[in-house]
């Protein structure tokens, strides 16, 4: 640190060579390996989308468990289908983060990536009615970690807080009847996020559904399609357990090749929530609106209702 050194970037630098953080989830061990350099100064352009003189990672090198190889084989066939490099797209989204507040330290670090659902065919295509099948895959994996120093009179506040979460989605649609211009399609989707953090414990989420699906290519206006589906959520962690049945309605159009996209989502869900010595019923109605237009609008909307009692 040097206040008064004439180049704004000098007046202080954290630097660290050769960090290893690794990240095990359970059973699995070595869940992911984030291998790089630690760089920050004051004034510094940030890396990977942060903030301005965020901490960054140079070239970060990911390793993933042997136990993400079916995962990563079906993000790898995708991206050989649509030349998109997931694993850049990875290593460009970890975020770290840094801070101090008045009167107290904490040191706040996350590395975490979402990559993005990836699709074959390749939209506009993926609502083509011709498609003999269609695919669809993505994964979030990532960690954390929170300490704080501070006058407090609870030693609860001065513990650490730490965990790591490993989430896989997957869609697959198989043609079961097609017209030439329409078509009818037999759905499943699986969503599985795991989840560990050291002050709530093990979480798991699961949900699966199943459903038709019917797309109609309109000539001059474009592809029209519409999804019903019905399936199961669970959820479970150290202090209760969720069970939902759910119907889901999907109405998708896209437009001038694809310029102009519009989808409406209506799901109704129903859960029975068990809560150390108490049982909840709740119900659900959520709808979304998402309307795209070419490099001009993007407005995503969503409202939802919900009406709860205890039964037991």
């Amino acid at each position: 640190m040097n206040s008064f050194a004439n180049n704004v970037a000098d007046q202080w630098k954290s630097k660290m060579s050769d960090i290893a953080v690794v990240i095990d989830l359970g059973p699995i061990k070595r869940l992911m390996t984030i291998k790089g350099n630690w760089d920050s100064k004051k004034g510094a352009e940030a890396q990977y989308g942060g903030n301005p003189a965020d901490p960054s990672f140079p070239s970060p090198q990911i390793e993933f468990a042997k136990e993400l190889q079916p995962a990563m084989d079906i993000l790898q066939l995708l991206e050989d289908l649509q030349t998109a490099n997931y694993k850049d797209a990875f290593a460009r989204g970890l975020k770290l983060a840094m801070s101090n507040k008045a009167g107290s330290w904490e040191y706040k670090f996350e590395a975490s990536k979402e990559i993005p659902v990836l699709k074959f065919p390749m939209p506009p295509f993926d609502n083509d009615p011709n498609a003999p099948f269609k695919l669809e895959a993505g994964l979030k994996i990532g960690a954390y970690f929170n300490s704080a120093l501070k006058v407090t009179s609870d030693p609860k506040d001065l513990l650490p807080t730490a965990g790591a979460f490993l989430g896989f989605y997957g869609r697959f649609s198989v043609m079961c009847v097609s017209l030439s211009i329409a078509t009818i399609y037999a759905v499943g989707q699986a969503t599985l996020d795991i989840a560990a953090d050291s002050a709530v414990g093990p979480s798991l989420r699961m949900k699966f559904g199943f459903g038709a699906q019917i797309v109609i290519g309109l000539p001059v206006v474009g592809n029209v399609s519409v999804l019903y589906m019905v399936g199961v959520e669970m959820y479970t962690d150290s202090t209760q357990l969720n069970v939902s049945a759910f119907l889901l309605f999907q109405g998708h159009a896209e437009l001038i090749g694809g310029l102009i996209s519009v989808t409406i989502t209506i799901e109704a869900k129903g859960t029975v929530k068990r809560l150390n010595d108490r049982t909840d019923l709740e119900a659900q109605v959520t709808f979304g609106l998402d309307i795209s237009i070419f490099l001009v609008i993007n407005i995503s909307f969503s409202t939802s209702w919900s009406e709860g009692r205890q039964i037991a």
